[in-house]
């Protein structure tokens, strides 16, 4: 660059920055062409420095890949008075190497210089001034490190086992990378696998599917009865169609720790529950023969399957459980409770240990994961989980 371009205001304002003007500087040379072209007045020394300055935006862009190595700015170890002082030549290099050239930037340059007969890269002339930027570094390095004062031998001696430990620290930061993006693409491949072996599930959301929920006195069903029914009639979209709901009147009373649990006292048993029978009536009309989920439908099934018998009818509509499937679309997840699940979708219902709340939730979780199989769209928010809610009842 001209010391006539240097001092113009603009262009040595830029210049004081250092690196951190080089890409306004470019822009700033580009007004000024432009205002004498306007003008009629020649620029050619203006049009010399913005190619200098372009040159000069590739070369620092170089200096970024050497940050992965060294874990520093070597720009900050090029004086910058230098770079500017390089002698780049339009006519000995070309444009075609130059990729911080604009397409207006090289029509100028033609306009003015003419066609240039070769095309050369600058990576010669780059890697040079890496080279000194990168010992110029590992110099820093050693001086710092150092509590006495080195002479020129012992600074020399020292830039070898600098330049040793950046690179093998950077070595071993990309091989950490390597791994790191290696397991995530198996974790990826995985659930891609996962979720399409479940593709007779999706199928079975492709019409109207029902998700349910059961609350029991306990975890024994040999001893232990359902005390709540709920259940959703879903459309293949995601939205609720209708809901059931209804508790049951138990034989025997609330134990404390479940009504502590889920809220469920004996007298909301006494007032609202429904007998057995009809509980289990009234689910298996609104489930119909259409596709059933449970979250942890073993649990679900092991207490409606003696009931119904009990009753004298029989349990005989397709079952899905959600928990394999949540496994599959989440496989590095340690739990997949749902109250775990839901943490990790947007907007999904809290579980309460209520069977409404938790088939709710169950909800979420399957069109989540069908979702993240590309079969459907998620519904956001409640809008999905309620589109024309029925009062609960027992039909």
């Amino acid at each position: 660059m001209s010391h006539q371009v240097a001092a113009l205001p603009s262009v040595g304002s830029l210049i004081s920055q250092g690196v951190n003007g080089h890409k306004r500087l470019a822009v700033a040379l580009r007004a000024l062409i432009r205002e004498k072209r306007k003008a009629k007045e020649e620029y050619q020394e203006l049009l010399h420095a913005l190619y200098g300055v372009a040159v000069l935006c590739d070369l620092l862009e170089s200096f970024g890949r050497e940050r992965l190595t060294f874990f520093a700015d070597l720009t900050n170890y090029v004086p910058f008075d230098e770079l500017l002082r390089m002698r780049c030549q339009y006519a000995w290099m070309g444009y075609a190497k130059v990729p911080s050239l604009m397409k207006t930037d090289v029509k100028w340059l033609i306009a003015e210089f003419g066609e240039p007969s070769v095309h050369h890269s600058f990576e010669p002339l780059f890697d040079t001034l890496r080279r000194d930027a990168v010992r110029r570094f590992c110099r820093a390095e050693v001086i710092r490190g150092s509590k006495m004062r080195l002479s020129p031998a012992e600074i020399e001696a020292g830039l070898t086992q600098v330049l040793r430990r950046k690179l093998e620290f950077s070595i071993s930061i990309d091989n950490e990378n390597r791994a790191r993006s290696t397991a995530v693409s198996t974790r990826v491949d995985r659930r891609a696998e996962g979720l399409e072996a479940l593709e007779n599930v999706w199928e079975a959301t492709n019409s109207d599917f029902v998700v349910a929920d059961i609350e029991t006195t306990g975890l024994d069903a040999d001893a232990c009865e359902i005390l709540e029914l709920a259940a959703l009639l879903v459309s293949p979209v995601g939205l609720v169609i209708s809901e059931y709901s209804c508790l049951v009147r138990v034989r025997s009373r609330v134990p404390s720790f479940i009504a502590e649990l889920t809220g469920i006292t004996q007298a909301m048993v006494d007032e609202h529950g429904i007998s057995e029978r009809d509980a289990l009536v009234g689910f298996a009309s609104f489930v119909a023969q259409r596709p059933l989920f449970f979250h942890n439908s073993t649990f679900d099934t092991k207490f409606l399957v003696p009931a119904f018998e009990r009753n004298g009818m029989n349990f005989i509509c397709p079952v899905i459980d959600t928990l394999p499937i949540a496994r599959a679309a989440w496989p590095d997840m340690r739990s997949h409770k749902l109250s775990t699940l839901v943490k990790i979708i947007d907007d999904a219902p809290t579980p309460t240990h209520r069977a409404l709340s938790d088939a709710r939730a169950a909800l979420a979780v399957l069109l989540a994961a069908r979702a993240l199989a590309g079969h459907g769209a998620v519904p956001r928010g409640t809008d999905a989980l309620l589109s024309n809610p029925a009062p609960s009842a027992y039909l």
